[in-house]
């Protein structure tokens, strides 16, 4: 998550979305994000899945950046 007004990495989720398996021959990664209105982000993997993360309040993360 890159932050608009301070230009910089907030956060970062390595391996959510890993290879599910070593024989299935589908993608790594992440093909769709979105945020809603009440701070959740809402990734889907390749493989189908769908994972949830709550984020910080913004101005949380300003007021810690700086």
């Amino acid at each position: 998550v890159w932050g608009l007004t301070v230009h910089s990495l907030l956060y970062s989720f390595p391996g959510e979305h890993p290879r599910s398996s070593f024989f299935k021959n589908i993608g790594q990664g992440v093909t769709q994000l979105q945020v809603d209105s009440a701070g959740r982000l809402f990734s889907c993997g390749a493989d189908g899945s769908m994972k949830v993360r709550q984020l910080p309040e913004r101005d949380c993360v300003v007021h810690t950046l700086y």
